[in-house]
C-alpha cells in the first residue's frame, strides 16, 4: 500500500450497497471493478474460481453476480447487480465458474478468495482478490505476482517485459523514484494525483513497457493523514474532556483530519447515510421481502411491529419497535435491497433500528441522529482498527457484537451522556456478546442473522440504560476490545462461517441446505 491505512468513519458506516453481504457481495463487486480497470475495459471472457468451502455459499450471496457486475462497471449499490449474470450473457460474454481446493487450514477461515481469469480481445489477465470484511478488499495477486492493492487509493500498474528495466520519467505528483518493482515485469506506484492522459501515454512509450493501467480509487473519500486523531476509547474521552467538547465534535474532527473533508461535508455524508437507512427500514416494514434463499418468510419486521402497535409487546414500545425495524432492515437486505453496512451488511438493521426508535421516544432532530451516527462510527473505527469486522474472521461477535457497541454509544449520546458513559456502554455491550459465533444456514445472510439483529438491539439498549444510570463496567472498554481480539483468534474455525458448526449442523439446517443446493445454489 502507499501509506498506512487509517479507517474512515465511512468505512464502518458503509459501504452503501446492494445486499445481502458486505464481504460476499459488496467486496466481490469491488474486486470485479478492479479487474475491469486492470484489463482496460469490459471483458468478453470471464472465468471465476471459488474455494470448495465457498461453493455452496456464493450463489446464495449473489457473489458471482456481484463480481460480474463489477466487471461490467456497476457500483456496489446498483440495483442491477442481481441481474448481472443475465446482462453478461445478453452481451455475449462467455462465463465459467469453477471450484478449487481449500488452502491448508490455518488459525481460522481465510477471507473470501476469488480467482479471476479475464479476456478482452487478444489480451488476457489473471488476478486473485480477497474480500476481508465490511466491503474491504485486497488484490493479493496479479498475473501470479504477489500484490497488496486495496482499491482505496489511486494506483498505477505497469506491465513490462520481464527482461526490461524501464526508465520511468519524473511526472507531476509521480517522481521516478516512486515506482516499486513487484517482480515478473510488474511495477506499481501510488501517485499523489493521477497523471493526465498525455503523461500516461508518455509512460506507455517508455522502452520495455507493455501496458499501463491506472486504477482509480473505488472510494470518493480519500485518506489525507495516516495518523488517527485517536486510536482508543480512552484517548477519545481525554480529547473531549481536554477541549470541553462532545463526542460528535470528536468524530467530526477525526474525519476532517483523516480524509480532509470539511465539517459540512462530513455532516452531509452522515445525513445521506441516515436517509438510506430510513428508506431500507420503511420498505422492509412493508413485509413484502422476497428474501433470496427463501429460508424465512420475509415479514418478521412487519409482524413484530404489529404486536408492538397493539400494545402487547413485553419489550415495550421503544425497544419493540427498534427490534421490528432492525428485522425489517435485515429482511430488505436479504432481498438485495439498498442498505448501509454498519459495520457490515450482516448487522445492517441494528444501528438504524435503535436510532429511529430512540429518536421517536426522545423527539430528536435529524441533526442529532446524524451526529449519533457519526459518534457510533467513531467507536466503530476504534474497534475495527484492531478487530476484524467479519463473521468469517471473528464470528458474529465481530458483526452484531460491534454493531451493538456502536448502537449503545449512539444511544448514550442521544440521551445527553458523555464520553465516559459511552465507554461503559461499549464495554457492557461487547461483554454481553463475547464469543458469539457465525453460523449462517445454507451460507445465506438469513438464518440466524436477521433475528440476531433484533437481539443486538436489545443488548445495545440495556447497555446504554445501565451506563446512563451510572452502572459501570469493571473492565475498561479498551481492555474489552483487547479481549474481543483474543476471542476472535481463539474461536474455533468451525464456528466462523464454515457451515460446519452451530446451527448449520442441526437436522433442519442440513435439510434446508440440501434443498437449496438443488434449488438455485450452484456448487
Amino acid at each position: 500500500m502507499g501509506s498506512k491505512k487509517v479507517m474512515s468513519l465511512f468505512d464502518v458506516l458503509g459501504p452503501v450497497m446492494t445486499g445481502p453481504s458486505s464481504s460476499a457481495t459488496a467486496g466481490a463487486c469491488r474486486i470485479g471493478r478492479v479487474g475491469r480497470m486492470l484489463l482496460g475495459g469490459e471483458p468478453d471472457r470471464i472465468g471465476l474460481t471459488f474455494t470448495e468451502s465457498f461453493g455452496c455459499k456464493y450463489s446464495g450471496n449473489c457473489t458471482d453476480a456481484a463480481v460480474v457486475g463489477g466487471l461490467l462497471g456497476l457500483a456496489v449499490d446498483a440495483p442491477e447487480l442481481r441481474n448481472a449474470l443475465d446482462m453478461a450473457r445478453a452481451r455475449g460474454i462467455a462465463l465459467g465458474v469453477a471450484l478449487r481446493p481449500d488452502p491448508p487450514a490455518g488459525d481460522g477461515p481465510a477471507p473470501i478468495s476469488i480467482g479471476l481469469t479475464l479476456g478482452r480481445g487478444g489480451e488476457s489477465l489473471s488476478l486473485t482478490g480477497l474480500s476481508i470484511g465490511g466491503g474491504e478488499i485486497l488484490i493479493s495477486e496479479v498475473e501470479g505476482i504477489p500484490t497488496a492493492l486495496t482499491g482505496a487509493e489511486d494506483t498505477l500498474l505497469v506491465f513490462a517485459s520481464p527482461d526490461a528495466t524501464p526508465a520511468f520519467p519524473n511526472l507531476p505528483g509521480l517522481p521516478a523514484a516512486a515506482w516499486q518493482a513487484k517482480g515478473g515485469g510488474l511495477y506499481q506506484a501510488f501517485p499523489a494525483q493521477m497523471p493526465a492522459p498525455d503523461h500516461l501515454r508518455s509512460l506507455q512509450d517508455v522502452p520495455g513497457v507493455l501496458r499501463v493501467r491506472p486504477l482509480e480509487s473505488l472510494l470518493d473519500y480519500r485518506q489525507c493523514d495516516n495518523v488517527p486523531l485517536f486510536a482508543s476509547l480512552a484517548v477519545l474521552t481525554a480529547w473531549c474532556e481536554q477541549r470541553k467538547a462532545g463526542p460528535a465534535d470528536a468524530a467530526i474532527a477525526y474525519e476532517m483530519k483523516r480524509s480532509g473533508m470539511t465539517e459540512r461535508e462530513v455532516r452531509e455524508r452522515g445525513s445521506e447515510i441516515w436517509r438510506v437507512m430510513q428508506e431500507a427500514m420503511t420498505r422492509g416494514l412493508a413485509g413484502e421481502n422476497a428474501v433470496l434463499r427463501r429460508l424465512v418468510p420475509g415479514d418478521a419486521g412487519r409482524r413484530l411491529a404489529g404486536r408492538v402497535g397493539a400494545g402487547r409487546a413485553f419489550s415495550g414500545h421503544t425497544a419493540g419497535m427498534a427490534a421490528a425495524r432492525a428485522l425489517a432492515g435485515m429482511e430488505f437486505n436479504a432481498c438485495m435491497g439498498r442498505v448501509v453496512a454498519a459495520p457490515t451488511a450482516g448487522a445492517c438493521g441494528l444501528l438504524p433500528g435503535v436510532l429511529f426508535a430512540a429518536a421517536e421516544q426522545l423527539g430528536s432532530s435529524e441533526k442529532t441522529v446524524t451526529e449519533a451516527l457519526l459518534v457510533s462510527a467513531a467507536v466503530g473505527v476504534i474497534i475495527a482498527a484492531r478487530a476484524p469486522v467479519s463473521g468469517t474472521m471473528g464470528g458474529c461477535q465481530s458483526e452484531v457484537g460491534v454493531a451493538s457497541a456502536m448502537g449503545a454509544a449512539a444511544l448514550v449520546f442521544m440521551d445527553g451522556g458523555g464520553p465516559r458513559e459511552m465507554e461503559h456502554a461499549v464495554a457492557i455491550s461487547l461483554k454481553n456478546v463475547m464469543g458469539l459465533i457465525c453460523d449462517p444456514v445454507a451460507g445465506a445472510v438469513e438464518v440466524p442473522c436477521i433475528k440476531r439483529n433484533a437481539m443486538g438491539v436489545m443488548n445495545a439498549m440495556i447497555a446504554a440504560d445501565m451506563a446512563l444510570a451510572g452502572v459501570t463496567s469493571a473492565i475498561p472498554a479498551d481492555e474489552v476490545v483487547t479481549a474481543l481480539v483474543a476471542v476472535q483468534r481463539e474461536l474455533s474455525p468451525v464456528l466462523r462461517n464454515s457451515g460446519r458448526g452451530g446451527l448449520c449442523v442441526t437436522p433442519t439446517a442440513v435439510r434446508l441446505t440440501e434443498e437449496h443446493l438443488g434449488n438455485g445454489i450452484r456448487a
